[in-house]
């Protein structure tokens, strides 16, 4: 059961815009769980295919824009977050550090709620993605290898204060979040050697999968409705309640 509890943990934080970094982390924090790398990169897989598959089906900017285009917008904003990750790779023991930072973390998740819930009355201008403003969402992007900072939530957020179309800004974001997710899974299936039990990964994998889908659906859902704000209360809410039991001592 503990297995099925990790990927749904994944699933759900993976892309709605509550940080499954900073999740994660407090989880394995206050109930010791503290499992091998590979039960990871497997609730990550989970997640990435529930990704393919949404983005075949379910993502109109792949019509409304020319497919030239649309690569080349990904790989200017997937950028960023690639030196950023290949630096973090040099500061190893800098990332884990805050990673580890419950008191961190929880201050992360409270910027992270007022970005989202900044969005709420925004009133401006539409504008369609273009060169520039997709490198500003990647930028962004950066920021959300910050456990507490979500991907989905951060780059979301940029892009309707640069006044792109909520429809183009919860899309993009999760096109956005394909070459992120792959190539996290690809780094840390390098570095896995055992392999555990087949029933368990594939208990893993569903699980993960199943509630990646449904949080990709969620999410696109409450973007169309501006209603980010919600996702924001939660994880302000998170981070305080948090900073109160660390400073009180109760965990």
């Amino acid at each position: 059961m503990k297995f099925v509890a990790l990927g749904v943990l994944q699933g759900l934080t993976e892309f709605l815009p509550i940080s499954s970094s900073g999740h994660l982390a407090v989880f394995e924090h206050y109930l010791r769980f503290h499992e091998p790398l590979f039960w990871i990169v497997f609730a990550h897989f989970g997640s990435l295919v529930a990704l393919v598959l949404l983005i075949w089906r379910k993502i109109g900017i792949l019509r409304r824009y020319a497919m030239k285009s649309l690569l080349l917008w990904v790989v200017i904003a997937t950028i960023p977050a690639a030196v950023v990750g290949f630096v973090g790779l040099c500061f190893y023991d800098l990332f884990e550090k805050i990673a580890g930072s419950v008191k961190l973390i929880s201050i992360l998740w409270i910027i992270n709620g007022i970005i989202l819930i900044l969005t709420k009355k925004l009133h401006r201008p539409y504008t369609s993605l273009s060169l520039k403003n997709t490198f500003v969402v990647g930028l962004a992007q950066a920021l959300a290898l910050l456990p507490g900072i979500s991907r989905s939530g951060i780059t979301i957020s940029v892009a309707l204060f640069l006044g792109i179309k909520e429809d183009d800004a919860v899309e993009f974001s999760i096109l956005l979040s394909l070459p992120a997710i792959l190539g996290a899974n690809v780094v840390e299936f390098m570095k896995v050697k055992v392999m555990p039990h087949v029933v368990s990964l594939l208990s893993l994998f569903l699980a993960s999968f199943v509630t990646s889908y449904l949080a990709l659906m969620l999410l696109i859902i409450v973007t169309r409705r501006r209603k980010l704000h919600l996702f924001g209360i939660y994880t302000v809410a998170l981070g305080v309640g948090l900073l109160l039991i660390d400073t009180i001592g109760l965990l």
